[in-house]
Protein backbone atom coordinates (compact mmCIF):
# COMPACT_ATOMS: atom_id res chain seq x y z
CA UNK A 1 0.00 0.00 0.00
CA UNK A 2 1.36 3.43 -1.35
CA UNK A 3 0.90 6.61 0.81
CA UNK A 4 0.00 9.33 -1.09
CA UNK A 5 0.40 13.01 0.22
CA UNK A 6 -2.80 14.88 0.15
CA UNK A 7 -2.79 18.15 -0.12
CA UNK A 8 -4.72 20.94 2.03
CA UNK A 9 -6.74 21.61 -1.74
CA UNK A 10 -8.31 18.44 -1.34
CA UNK A 11 -9.17 18.10 1.79
CA UNK A 12 -12.85 19.34 2.77
CA UNK A 13 -13.15 22.38 4.69
CA UNK A 14 -15.84 22.65 7.11
CA UNK A 15 -18.39 25.27 7.20
CA UNK A 16 -17.39 26.41 10.27
CA UNK A 17 -13.84 27.33 8.69
CA UNK A 18 -15.43 28.67 5.94
CA UNK A 19 -17.37 31.02 7.93
CA UNK A 20 -14.30 31.38 9.83
CA UNK A 21 -12.49 33.03 6.35
CA UNK A 22 -15.37 35.15 5.55
CA UNK A 23 -15.72 36.66 9.09
CA UNK A 24 -11.24 37.02 8.97
CA UNK A 25 -11.91 39.02 5.32
CA UNK A 26 -14.89 40.77 6.59
CA UNK A 27 -13.17 42.04 9.75
CA UNK A 28 -10.08 42.88 7.29
CA UNK A 29 -12.39 44.77 4.69
CA UNK A 30 -14.47 46.54 7.73
CA UNK A 31 -10.70 47.81 9.76
CA UNK A 32 -9.63 49.21 6.19
CA UNK A 33 -12.84 50.96 5.50
CA UNK A 34 -13.21 52.42 8.89
CA UNK A 35 -9.45 53.20 9.11
CA UNK A 36 -9.64 55.21 5.72
CA UNK A 37 -12.80 56.58 6.51
CA UNK A 38 -10.68 58.00 9.80
CA UNK A 39 -7.98 59.34 7.88
CA UNK A 40 -9.63 61.18 5.07
CA UNK A 41 -12.19 62.81 7.75
CA UNK A 42 -9.16 64.03 9.50
CA UNK A 43 -7.05 65.38 6.38
CA UNK A 44 -10.08 67.08 5.13
CA UNK A 45 -11.07 67.87 8.78
CA UNK A 46 -7.38 69.63 8.76
CA UNK A 47 -7.26 71.59 5.50
CA UNK A 48 -10.80 72.79 6.17
CA UNK A 49 -9.95 73.81 9.78
CA UNK A 50 -7.08 76.14 7.83
CA UNK A 51 -10.11 78.20 6.05
CA UNK A 52 -13.26 78.03 8.45
CA UNK A 53 -13.69 79.89 11.94
CA UNK A 54 -14.45 78.42 14.95
CA UNK A 55 -17.73 79.81 15.00
CA UNK A 56 -18.29 77.73 11.26
CA UNK A 57 -17.76 74.65 13.08
CA UNK A 58 -19.75 75.86 16.27
CA UNK A 59 -22.54 75.58 13.83
CA UNK A 60 -21.68 72.28 12.66
CA UNK A 61 -21.95 71.17 15.70
CA UNK A 62 -25.02 72.02 16.72
CA UNK A 63 -26.10 70.72 13.43
CA UNK A 64 -24.73 67.15 14.19
CA UNK A 65 -26.90 67.81 17.53
CA UNK A 66 -29.95 67.86 15.89
CA UNK A 67 -29.55 65.57 13.20
CA UNK A 68 -28.20 62.52 15.12
CA UNK A 69 -31.10 60.92 16.38
CA UNK A 70 -33.39 61.42 13.74
CA UNK A 71 -30.81 59.46 11.31
CA UNK A 72 -30.85 56.56 14.34
CA UNK A 73 -34.51 56.54 13.40
CA UNK A 74 -34.78 56.16 10.12
CA UNK A 75 -31.74 54.34 9.04
CA UNK A 76 -30.35 52.87 11.61
CA UNK A 77 -32.86 51.26 13.47
CA UNK A 78 -34.57 49.03 11.07
CA UNK A 79 -31.35 47.21 9.61
CA UNK A 80 -30.67 44.67 12.54
CA UNK A 81 -34.29 43.01 11.39
CA UNK A 82 -32.95 42.37 7.97
CA UNK A 83 -29.35 41.00 9.07
CA UNK A 84 -30.51 39.00 11.51
CA UNK A 85 -33.76 37.25 10.71
CA UNK A 86 -33.69 33.65 9.67
CA UNK A 87 -36.65 33.67 6.89
CA UNK A 88 -35.73 37.18 5.28
CA UNK A 89 -38.61 37.93 2.61
CA UNK A 90 -38.87 40.67 0.19
CA UNK A 91 -41.79 41.60 1.61
CA UNK A 92 -39.43 42.19 5.23
CA UNK A 93 -37.03 44.24 3.12
CA UNK A 94 -39.38 45.85 1.59
CA UNK A 95 -41.28 47.07 4.98
CA UNK A 96 -37.84 48.24 6.47
CA UNK A 97 -37.24 50.62 3.46
CA UNK A 98 -40.87 52.13 2.96
CA UNK A 99 -40.65 52.24 7.00
CA UNK A 100 -37.13 54.40 6.69
CA UNK A 101 -38.58 56.86 4.05
CA UNK A 102 -41.45 57.11 5.93
CA UNK A 103 -39.11 57.90 9.70
CA UNK A 104 -36.91 60.22 7.31
CA UNK A 105 -39.58 62.23 5.87
CA UNK A 106 -41.26 62.43 9.36
CA UNK A 107 -38.03 63.98 11.20
CA UNK A 108 -37.22 65.93 8.09
CA UNK A 109 -40.57 68.00 8.18
CA UNK A 110 -40.37 68.16 12.18
CA UNK A 111 -36.48 70.12 11.34
CA UNK A 112 -37.96 71.76 8.09
CA UNK A 113 -41.15 73.63 10.50
CA UNK A 114 -38.69 73.47 13.64
CA UNK A 115 -35.57 75.09 12.26
CA UNK A 116 -36.09 78.69 13.48
CA UNK A 117 -37.02 77.45 17.24
CA UNK A 118 -34.15 75.56 17.30
CA UNK A 119 -32.14 78.47 16.24
CA UNK A 120 -33.74 80.49 18.66
CA UNK A 121 -33.42 77.84 21.57
CA UNK A 122 -29.38 77.91 20.51
CA UNK A 123 -29.36 81.47 20.01
CA UNK A 124 -27.29 80.89 16.35
CA UNK A 125 -30.02 82.06 13.69
CA UNK A 126 -27.84 81.33 10.57
CA UNK A 127 -28.81 77.80 11.87
CA UNK A 128 -32.42 77.56 10.13
CA UNK A 129 -30.97 77.42 6.72
CA UNK A 130 -28.03 74.95 7.23
CA UNK A 131 -30.88 73.16 9.42
CA UNK A 132 -32.83 72.63 6.54
CA UNK A 133 -30.32 71.83 4.12
CA UNK A 134 -28.61 69.70 5.96
CA UNK A 135 -31.69 67.52 6.89
CA UNK A 136 -31.82 66.02 3.42
CA UNK A 137 -29.03 63.69 4.60
CA UNK A 138 -31.87 61.21 6.21
CA UNK A 139 -33.52 60.50 3.32
CA UNK A 140 -29.88 59.44 2.01
CA UNK A 141 -29.36 57.74 4.83
CA UNK A 142 -32.85 55.85 4.41
CA UNK A 143 -32.58 55.34 0.76
CA UNK A 144 -28.99 53.28 1.47
CA UNK A 145 -30.02 51.60 4.71
CA UNK A 146 -31.94 48.56 3.04
CA UNK A 147 -29.12 47.86 0.79
CA UNK A 148 -26.33 48.28 3.01
CA UNK A 149 -28.09 46.10 5.26
CA UNK A 150 -28.80 43.13 2.64
CA UNK A 151 -24.78 43.48 1.97
CA UNK A 152 -23.90 42.91 5.25
CA UNK A 153 -26.50 40.38 5.50
CA UNK A 154 -24.10 38.28 2.75
CA UNK A 155 -21.09 39.30 4.43
CA UNK A 156 -20.34 41.17 1.08
CA UNK A 157 -18.13 43.77 3.20
CA UNK A 158 -15.82 44.47 0.13
CA UNK A 159 -18.60 45.88 -1.35
CA UNK A 160 -19.74 47.76 0.98
CA UNK A 161 -15.95 48.91 1.51
CA UNK A 162 -15.88 50.28 -1.96
CA UNK A 163 -19.12 52.27 -1.66
CA UNK A 164 -17.77 53.88 1.59
CA UNK A 165 -14.13 54.43 0.43
CA UNK A 166 -15.88 56.18 -2.41
CA UNK A 167 -18.18 58.51 -0.25
CA UNK A 168 -15.52 59.48 1.72
CA UNK A 169 -13.10 60.57 -1.20
CA UNK A 170 -15.79 62.67 -2.80
CA UNK A 171 -16.99 64.05 0.69
CA UNK A 172 -13.39 65.39 1.19
CA UNK A 173 -13.47 66.93 -2.34
CA UNK A 174 -16.66 68.44 -2.25
CA UNK A 175 -15.55 69.58 1.35
CA UNK A 176 -12.53 71.09 1.03
CA UNK A 177 -13.61 72.02 -2.59
CA UNK A 178 -16.53 74.12 -1.08
CA UNK A 179 -14.08 75.65 2.49
CA UNK A 180 -11.73 77.14 -0.65
CA UNK A 181 -14.50 78.47 -2.32
CA UNK A 182 -16.91 79.57 0.06
CA UNK A 183 -15.00 79.72 3.50
CA UNK A 184 -18.29 79.33 5.72
CA UNK A 185 -19.85 75.96 7.12
CA UNK A 186 -21.36 75.30 3.98
CA UNK A 187 -18.58 73.38 3.23
CA UNK A 188 -19.16 71.55 6.69
CA UNK A 189 -22.50 70.76 5.20
CA UNK A 190 -21.24 69.57 1.90
CA UNK A 191 -18.79 67.12 3.57
CA UNK A 192 -21.25 65.25 5.27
Amino acid sequence: MGTAAISSDEIPSSPSQGLMRSAGKAAIWVAFSKWLGLLSGLVSLVVVARLLTPEDFGVYGFLLIVLVIPEVFSSDSLNEVLIQRTDLKTEHSNSVFLSSLCFAALFFGLIQLSAPYIAVLFDVPPLVDYLRVMSLVLFMGALSAVPAALLQRHMQFREITIVDVVGYIVGAIVGVSCAILFQNAWALVAME
